[in-house]
C-alpha cells in the first residue's frame, strides 16, 4: 500500500463521522441445487446458508468503523428482519445505531441474491431481488423531527 494512503487512513482513527443514507441490507440465499422444477423449468434449491451484510450507506459506515473512526449512522429502517440484522451488523463493529429509525410503515431496503450451487458445479448468482418503496422520501413527521435532532 502506498503510504500516503496509510497515512491518510490513520486519520480516521478516533474520528466522529456521521453517515446519512439509505441503509441497505444486502442478503445472500446460498442453496445447492437439487432438481428441476416440475411446474416452471427453474432450478429447485435446498436452502443451506442466509447471509446478511451491510449494504449503500450502511456498507459505508461499517468501513469507516472498520478503519477506526467512530461511525454514526443516521437512516430509515423498517421494523423487520433486514432492520435487526443491519442494526447487529453495525452495532458489533461498535457502530452508533441510535439514528437509525425503524418506521413501522416501511420495509428496509433489501437486495436479495439467490446463490446455487452444487457439488459438481460452481456456485453463482441466479437472481437478485430488490425491494424498495416507492415513497422512500415521505416520512411521518416524528421521524423527520428525530433525524433532524439527531443530526
Amino acid at each position: 500500500m502506498k503510504p500516503e494512503l496509510i497515512d491518510f487512513v490513520e486519520k480516521f482513527k478516533g474520528k466522529r463521522i456521521l453517515i446519512i443514507g439509505d441503509m441497505i441490507a444486502d442478503i445472500y440465499l446460498k442453496g445447492d441445487i437439487s432438481r428441476i422444477s416440475r411446474e416452471a423449468p427453474v432450478l429447485v434449491l435446498i436452502e443451506s446458508e442466509e447471509k446478511t451484510v451491510a449494504g449503500g450507506a450502511a456498507n459505508v459506515v461499517n468501513n469507516v468503523a472498520t478503519l477506526g473512526g467512530k461511525a454514526f449512522a443516521v437512516g430509515i429502517l423498517g421494523e423487520d428482519k433486514g432492520a435487526l440484522n443491519l442494526k447487529q451488523i453495525l452495532e458489533e463493529n461498535n457502530v452508533n445505531t441510535e439514528g437509525m429509525f425503524c418506521d413501522q410503515n416501511r420495509k428496509t431496503i433489501t437486495k436479495t441474491r439467490v446463490i446455487a450451487g452444487g457439488r459438481a458445479t460452481v456456485s453463482q448468482q441466479v437472481v437478485r431481488i430488490d425491494y424498495c418503496e416507492p415513497h422512500t422520501c415521505d416520512l411521518n413527521h416524528e421521524l423527520g423531527e428525530q433525524n433532524s435532532q439527531r443530526i
